[in-house]
């Protein structure tokens, strides 16, 4: 007997005509969540794919481009041709009905999901003596499709500690080895319990010059994308070049302020050349100030987390230069502020990956000559609100040039304040610890 699964295709089609009409921005596909697999006819299943990776690409989805990537990706002959896009291109797509039409689909794809549950469960007690086995596998697999489908609200206490014990476990025995991201500090790893982890917002706050870019850049984001997580970096006070002449320089040791310069000595750029490679490999990606609102950077954050399967770091460089939500309030404006912040702590926890925002402190702060705190964060109180964790590097040297010292190369004296960790202890990281190495620009390990 033939079975057709729950299903509803015009849905389908409005969802896709929707985005190859452009009745709505393309990055709304996204932002829906839906997967090639949440489609029933494979035709569309082919169709979203290929839409999926012109929008991470970067590539405006119409016609031409939609079928050059189904051709790349061998879906073209098999999906009925011109058929397909033909029948799209006649769906009368309406924008507001979008977001219904993406949640009809999603909630078709559930009830499959759970018709072929119920399918693996008779099959399981059909196999197996064991019902208690059969009941185990068949309740967690039913709790996996709930929560995929966020058909429940809220996480009961039983659930969530079955799941959080289960993960410790899993940890312990060395099935999950990927919980923290490193920071390029073993001395602050250590003291934060091996890294950042997803879901924190990390505040990065200090005067001019005393390399909180530097750290954010060089340190969180390349140790970051070294271990193998996607980083994105919003540049909205240099352009993206620099930003990757501080990694370049970081990698090779070759001082940012030379790669210009005439006459650089061959031994330099072949060290230069090397240092680039190896970032060129880094799943990084660098926006700048076009992306720099609210919207824009949670936009492109999305779109990465959709073409690698997830986000390790986001970085916004700097807070205070971040445009304002609405048209009524202006840059710096507390309210802007204090939105941005709330918002891309929100993203942290949406995309499972780290926020971390770079931030000035008040002009009488600055006048101090001295290491500043989180309270004395420029624009709104929310920035400390909303920190998992606040890092303040210090340089003495640029307030008292007697503690310099004459080896430069080996590095100069640094402090890392931490100002707030949510999660343990406060420990701040003195000169004994680390120190500043102008030529990579960044901090290490004394």
């Amino acid at each position: 007997m033939s079975i057709t699964l729950p299903n509803n295709v015009g849905a389908e089609r409005e969802v896709l005509g929707a985005i190859l009409l452009k009745t709505v921005p393309a990055g709304e596909l996204v932002a829906s969540g839906l997967s090639p697999t949440d489609f029933y006819r494979g035709d569309h299943q082919a169709v979203c794919s290929a839409m999926l990776q012109l929008i991470a690409n970067g590539v405006s989805v119409d016609e031409v481009s939609l079928r050059e990537q189904m051709v790349a990706n061998k879906t073209w002959g098999t999906s009925g041709r011109a058929r397909v896009i033909s029948d799209l291109m006649d769906t009368a797509s309406l924008p507001s009905s979008f977001t219904y039409m993406c949640e009809k689909v999603r909630g078709y794809a559930l009830s499959r999901e759970m018709v072929q549950h119920g399918w693996d469960v008779s099959r399981m007690a059909l196999e197996s003596p064991v019902a208690t086995e059969v009941f185990e596998s068949a309740n967690k697999s039913l709790r996996d499709i709930a929560k995929r489908g966020k058909l429940t609200v809220g996480v009961s206490v039983q659930d969530g500690v079955r799941d959080y014990i289960d993960y410790v476990k899993r940890v312990m025995e060395g099935e999950i080895t990927d919980t923290r991201i490193p920071t390029g500090l073993r001395s602050l790893d250590d003291r934060l319990g091996g890294g950042v982890r997803t879901g924190w917002q990390v505040v990065v706050l200090s005067s001019a010059g005393h390399g909180k870019t530097a750290f954010a850049v060089n340190n969180l984001a390349l140790s970051a994308a070294k271990a193998g997580h996607p980083v994105l970096i919003c540049s909205l006070e240099m352009q993206p070049s620099e930003v990757v002449g501080r990694m370049v320089a970081a990698e090779s040791g070759v001082p940012v302020h030379v790669h210009d310069r005439p006459g650089l000595e061959a031994y330099d750029f072949s060290k230069m050349m090397g240092a680039a490679d190896r970032i060129n490999a880094l799943p990084v990606r660098i926006i700048g100030a076009k992306h720099g609102t609210l919207e824009g950077v949670v936009s492109v954050a999305r779109q990465m987390h959709a073409e690698y399967g997830r986000l390790g770091m986001v970085v916004v460089d700097y807070l205070q230069l971040m445009k304002s939500p609405s048209d009524d309030m202006a840059n710096g404006d507390e309210r802007a502020i204090s939105g941005n912040s709330g918002g891309l702590k929100l993203m942290a926890n949406e995309l499972d990956c780290v926020s971390v925002l770079l931030s000035q402190p008040v002009l009488s702060a600055k006048r101090d000559m001295k290491r500043p705190t989180i309270q004395q964060a420029k624009g709104s109180g929310s920035i400390e609100d909303d920190a998992d964790l606040a890092l303040i590097p210090w340089l003495p040297g640029n307030v008292d040039e007697s503690v310099l010292r004459a080896d430069t190369p080996l590095g100069q004296p640094a402090e890392m304040g931490m100002e707030k960790f949510r999660h343990g202890p406060r420990r701040n990281l003195g000169e004994d610890e680390i120190k500043w190495n102008p030529q990579r620009m960044r901090f290490e390990e004394v």
